[in-house]
């Protein structure tokens, strides 16, 4: 089995990215655990800014120059906000090149909530309006299908579920990651 240095966990806004990375956490040993949206916050935003809209040219750039940075690393699960690779509004281009060398440097695993339905995003939109990098309810809504499509056409696995700990046990067994035993 090729031994996998860096894993990106994809998936629509608020599907579980880093609950899950932070599983993995738990359990792995000698792995860095990254969620891009909160490094992309504490690295790129001011102190004390409640919001930050994340649909704008500032996160996008932010955000790839951020992941850029951490591809030279090695041994790191990554939970990537989905506007990295899928904000065509401001680099449709760089999207495809942004995840093909994702895909040169590592796995990518996207996350789907159990019988996830496109027209049924209510608790989506009420999980988004709570969080401190929010999209709007719009943005989040115009932009769902095509990002889906996206995300399925170029990950390397796809798990559906809302348990953390069991995608997590998943991502481990699949990738034959080395787990923490006590």
């Amino acid at each position: 089995m090729e031994e996998v240095q860096r894993l990106f966990l994809i998936g629509p806004r608020t599907c579980g990215k880093s609950t899950v990375a932070k599983a993995l956490g738990e359990t792995l040993t000698g792995w860095q655990i990254l969620d891009l949206d909160f490094e992309f916050k504490i690295r790129c935003t001011e102190p004390g800014q409640p919001q930050y809209q994340v649909d704008g040219q500032e996160y996008y750039e932010g955000s790839l120059a951020l992941l850029k940075e951490f591809l030279k690393r090695e041994r790191f699960i990554m939970a990537v906000g989905g506007g990295t690779f899928t904000n065509s509004r401001f680099a449709s281009a760089g999207c495809f090149k942004t995840i093909q060398e994702c895909k040169e440097s590592g796995k990518i695993v996207l996350l789907l909530p159990p019988r996830f339905h496109f027209k049924n995003r209510s608790i989506l939109y009420e999980r988004e309006s709570s969080r401190i990098l929010s999209a709007t309810k719009q943005v989040v809504s115009d932009n769902y299908d095509a990002r889906i499509d996206f995300f399925r056409n170029h990950a390397d696995r796809i798990l559906y579920g809302t348990n953390a700990a069991g995608c997590a046990r998943k991502i481990i067994s699949v990738y034959g990651l080395e787990p923490e035993y006590a």
